[in-house]
């Protein structure tokens, strides 16, 4: 069913996020990632291969499959909100994506760990928010407002969309 995916989903993105709030110093951001490490640089391969499952995947997917379908219920407020976070998100990505690149291929230098730290703080607080907003007012509800033939529907069509892109 689709919201056990989406939830699954949410879940290994937070996994990823409170890894790395461990590692680098619960919110002081003061231990600098080190890739030459062999757990740093899984702890930052895990970052990028999130960053971009949720730009190909997991935020088109909702925006184009699940948003329409909760607009129907009236919930177009609500999937405005979360089409904003989206583009945030999207945003916070788009700049810490080349950051991770060029630390897998070189490590950090002070200012790029500077801007590395500052976007993934605000990249983890937004998501984190994100993710509550949408566990508790759409996922849990989905089996209720589409019904479960419409959820194994769409878990179908986010199930090819996920097989397409390996």
């Amino acid at each position: 069913m689709i919201d056990a995916m989406l939830h699954e989903d949410h879940v290994a993105t937070l996994d990823i996020i409170n890894k790395l709030e461990v590692r680098i110093g619960n919110g002081k951001w003061d231990r600098r990632l080190e890739p030459s490490v062999p757990s740093d640089r899984l702890l930052l391969e895990a970052l990028i291969a999130m960053m971009d499952s949720e730009v190909r995947h997991h935020l088109p997917f909702e925006e184009k499959e699940l948003f329409p379908k909760l607009d129907d219920f009236g919930f177009e407020d609500v999937t405005g909100m979360l089409f904003d976070e989206h583009e945030a998100i999207r945003s916070l990505i788009a700049s810490l994506r080349p950051l991770s690149d060029a630390a897998l291929a070189g490590g950090f230098r002070e200012d790029s760990w500077k801007a590395f730290h500052g976007f993934l703080a605000d990249l983890a607080g937004l998501v984190i928010f994100h993710i509550q907003k949408e566990e508790m007012g759409i996922i849990s509800r989905l089996r209720m407002l589409l019904g479960p033939d419409e959820c194994q529907e769409m878990a179908s069509t986010y199930t090819a969309l996920l097989s397409k892109s390996r």
